[in-house]
């Protein structure tokens, strides 16, 4: 029989967000805890978030455990992982029972996709335009025979849009595999049409969350996806390391990992040698050995963060900041790389706050920023400027001087 590892303390109670009245002093704060706003104006959130005193102190309240300089009971390091698991449940609408705790994105889809049951001829769907880290962890079903279809952008443009990838299934479609918000151009998929489809037609949904969360809210139940990853160190503002994967208590529990690891399974700890233990049926099926501690701490402490402002609120105050770029990129006639609105010029649904701007004259333009302390990205010649919720407006203001001075100087002359 197996053992528990260690007591449990009850579930801690639940985060509530500030009232509008009580918002700005918590955002004061909240931008005095992160030291990056003294020197930079960062947009470059894409590409990794920076790190609040508050989430430093989170991180190392277990390296001090590990110290173990005051007990040796290990009791605490365990709540603070339930705890951790507690909160990304809460922020995203689900239970602890259905988050298990992962270094990166990367491995967090090829235990997944380990799980998932494929044969020689399935097809899983890709996205032609998505990151590396995804694209590739598919490897571990093409690994077994089935083949790898990427979805094409219809309208040419490079960005590939939920009605692409919903084109792009046939009867042998076995899995689709998406980001939720792509890297580059900042397009988001529409994760409850994409959970329905793939619902019905008995497709299993993996979405990398990584873009997504933080920048934007989410209720995961409303959406039907039964695997929804994400690493921390972007959007979450969370350490390097620290990510977990949800598992829908729907799944069934033979979609378990091929391997195993000793974090995923129910352990005797009375006898290590007992090798006739089995899997655990919550979500923590899908672990593999010791994840960072300190790392997940820091995420647990972002977690709380975004709950305390409101994870909508937080969602709000983001899409603000770069629809603020977006509408100056308009006025200017700098064209967007982001599809960011629908046909009659409204703001598109499937927004997000990365915004890529495609200046032609963009090292000019990078100098000019990078010397007024604006951080960002070029990613294959755009400018993709990333702004986040605790940014100011005076802060936005100045990022769109900058780059509305840049272009009427050097716009031709008519």
């Amino acid at each position: 029989m197996s053992t528990p590892f260690f007591p449990e303390a009850p579930p801690a109670p639940p985060v509530q967000a500030v009232g509008d009245e009580a918002f700005e002093a918590f955002l004061a704060e909240y931008r005095d805890s992160q030291p990056i706003t003294r020197k930079f104006t960062y947009l470059n959130h894409a590409s990794v978030g920076p790190l609040s005193d508050w989430v430093i102190e989170a991180a190392n309240e277990h390296l001090r455990q590990q110290q173990m300089a005051e007990t040796v009971i290990q009791h605490a390091w365990f709540d603070g992982w339930r705890l951790c698991r507690q909160r990304m449940g809460e922020l995203i609408g689900a239970g602890r029972h259905e988050i298990c705790l992962h270094p990166n994105t990367n491995v967090a889809a090829i235990r997944v996709f380990n799980s998932l049951p494929v044969s020689p001829g399935d097809e899983v769907v890709c996205t032609a335009d998505d990151f590396p880290s995804l694209w590739h962890s598919v490897t571990e079903l093409t690994a077994r025979g089935a083949r790898r279809v990427q979805a094409q952008s219809s309208r040419g443009d490079g960005i590939v849009r939920v009605e692409d990838v919903l084109e792009a299934i046939t009867a042998r479609t076995t899995v689709v595999a998406v980001s939720w918000v792509n890297f580059f151009h900042g397009y988001t998929m529409d994760l409850e049409l994409l959970g329905r489809e793939c619902g019905e037609r008995g497709i299993w949904l993996v979405v990398d969350a990584i873009q997504g969360l933080g920048g934007l809210a989410i209720d995961i139940k409303k959406t039907g996806v039964p695997f929804f990853i994400c690493n921390g160190a972007k959007w979450m503002l969370s350490p390097l390391g620290s990510g977990f994967m949800y598992v829908s208590e729907d799944v069934p529990a033979e979609i378990t990992p091929r391997s195993e690891g000793w974090f995923s399974l129910e352990l005797n700890h009375l006898k290590y040698t007992d090798r006739t233990v089995k899997a655990k049926a919550n979500a923590n099926r899908f672990g593999t050995g010791t994840v960072d501690f300190a790392a997940n701490f820091g995420l647990r402490r972002s977690c709380e963060i975004f709950m305390t402002a409101g994870a909508q609120r937080a969602s709000e105050r983001a899409l603000g900041h770069a629809d603020r770029l977006d509408e100056l990129a308009r006025e200017l006639e700098i064209p967007v790389f982001s599809d960011r609105r629908c046909h009659d010029g409204s703001l598109a649904p499937w927004r997000s706050p990365i915004v890529g701007l495609n200046v032609k004259d963009y090292p000019a333009l990078s100098e000019e920023l990078s010397a007024a302390s604006v951080v960002f990205s070029v990613r294959e010649g755009i400018l993709r400027l990333s702004p986040h919720w605790y940014l100011s407006d005076a802060e936005i203001g100045r990022v769109c001087d900058i780059i509305a001075s840049h272009v009427r100087q050097h716009s031709p002359v008519a």
